[in-house]
């Protein structure tokens, strides 16, 4: 890359080296285009590019070269802040940009977690078994950024059962407990659960 003319020298008559250094650059100038901070309008084209290293833009001199017109920036990778927001129309996303943050675990006892420029949505669930008690603690599969919007949990058995199944939970952990129309606690109650909520 470099600033220099893409034009050699006619006048005066340059010595062997000196045609020699001038016309690398020029040929060097027009194989990369212009790149560096000083602005190398009087000695560009029309059309012709330029790498504004100082800006971080991308400029083509415009038809009548009378000016530079930005046409990108000099390096659009998008940064993770820019997918989240959604509003940038200028910068390209990587495939790394569009797979951070997610989290997915398709075990069953799992999770899957969005991008935060989905919203970060979160989904766990599992099919846990309760204590002698009637009532478990279960540690989800990955925590919650804070405590789930909904979570809900059903007996894992066919047929009709008398077996109530509540469920409480904090970011990490789900605690239920399955109870009978007396209202006593119900041991090793097989049931599904799943919870929604921000990762």
């Amino acid at each position: 890359m470099t600033q220099s003319a893409i034009q050699v020298s006619e006048t005066p008559p340059l010595p062997g080296l000196a045609l020699v250094q001038q016309t690398n650059a020029a040929l060097m100038a027009v194989a990369t285009d212009f790149a560096g901070g000083t602005d190398p309008a009087s000695l560009a084209g029309p059309h012709m590019t330029w790498a504004d290293t100082t800006n971080g833009l991308l400029k083509r001199r415009n038809a009548a070269n009378t000016a530079w017109v930005t046409l990108s920036n000099l390096y659009p990778r998008a940064l993770q802040a820019d997918v989240d927001s959604g509003t940038n129309d200028d910068k390209f996303v990587t495939p790394a940009g569009l797979r951070s943050g997610v989290s997915i675990n398709l075990a069953a006892n799992g999770h899957i977690k969005l991008p935060s420029w989905l919203g970060g949505l979160q989904i766990c669930w599992g099919n846990p078994t309760t204590s002698s008690g009637g009532g478990i603690a279960v540690s989800f599969s990955r925590a919650f950024a804070q405590a789930p919007f909904s979570t809900l949990a059903t007996v894992n058995a066919s047929g009709v059962f008398a077996i109530n199944m509540t469920a409480t939970a904090s970011a990490s952990v789900g605690t239920f407990f399955a109870s009978n129309s007396a209202g006593s606690g119900v041991a090793s109650t097989a049931f599904f659960y799943i919870s929604i909520g921000r990762g």
